[in-house]
């Protein structure tokens, strides 16, 4: 069992607009198009890809260490076999050579928190953050990355898990420093996509006002007290002194003047 970090519980009015989707493919059609999306650790570049072709992105940012060709083995393959005498980066850059020359992506190679650190502030409509899933990593990123997504930008939280189940089952910080971030910063989470093996993803927004529920949490809240209310009436109808003094309250509307009864 690894050394699972407790995290924070989430109140629901940052819940109260989430949508559960089937995976992260799901995603894509829901987000805005033509916009500048950043994709922070892209892998192999799968998807990348499938960010273009669906969001058809102004400008692709495409952050990674671009180091995948220094290990032996990458999801039960040789990475020999798969980049060839590539290097990780070349790889990537060979497979987008032209969205790169149409200047439609750019590539950094760089640490995640240094890459975002040098975007311009409020400069990014969607952030796609695949990169260390360490606590202490997400959260740096995290922390750059609210200056940098505009005010109406979302942010893609990937493998939302405790750990890395099947694998080396080491822990995971995802969820502990997501869940901190929308605490402090009041985010919303708007969409829940799954996984086959539940490394799932999560999408966020700015909530709309801070400390303020929703308008769905709102009317739920008002619809329940309107049902205690209901339950608590009926119960006092119901009861055996209610029922004793309905003659009297009878009587007494039968006194009144007929403009006041009306």
């Amino acid at each position: 069992m690894p050394d699972l970090m407790e995290c924070p519980r989430l109140p629901g009015h940052l819940l109260a607009n989430a949508r559960l989707l089937p995976d992260r493919y799901e995603i894509l059609p829901l987000l805005p198009k033509g916009r500048v999306v950043a994709e922070i650790g892209v892998a192999l570049g799968d998807l990348s890809e499938n960010f273009l072709l669906t969001c058809q992105p102004r400008e692709f940012i495409a952050v990674d260490l671009f180091k995948l060709h220094e290990i032996p083995m990458l999801w039960g393959k040789p990475t020999a076999e798969l980049f060839g005498n590539r290097t990780h980066g070349e790889f990537y850059r060979e497979r987008f050579a032209e969205p790169i020359r149409q200047g439609r992506m750019r590539v950094i190679e760089e640490d995640s928190v240094k890459a975002i650190e040098g975007l311009p502030d409020h400069s990014v409509d969607i952030f796609y953050v695949d990169a260390d899933h360490s606590y202490a990593s997400v959260a740096g990123e995290l922390a750059v990355i609210k200056r940098k997504v505009r005010d109406d930008g979302l942010i893609i939280l990937n493998d939302y898990i405790m750990n890395e189940a099947g694998f080396s089952n080491a822990p995971y910080g995802v969820i502990q420093a997501t869940n901190e971030f929308m605490l402090s910063e009041n985010w919303e989470m708007i969409y829940f996509a799954l996984q086959s093996y539940m490394y799932c993803d999560v999408v966020l927004r700015k909530a709309s006002s801070r400390g303020a529920a929703p308008a769905g949490e709102r009317l739920a809240a008002l619809e329940q007290q309107n049902a205690a209310l209901h339950q608590a009436l009926e119960a006092m109808r119901a009861s055996r002194s209610w029922r004793l003094t309905a003659p009297l309250r009878s009587l007494r509307q039968s006194l009144r003047p007929k403009r006041e009864r009306t």
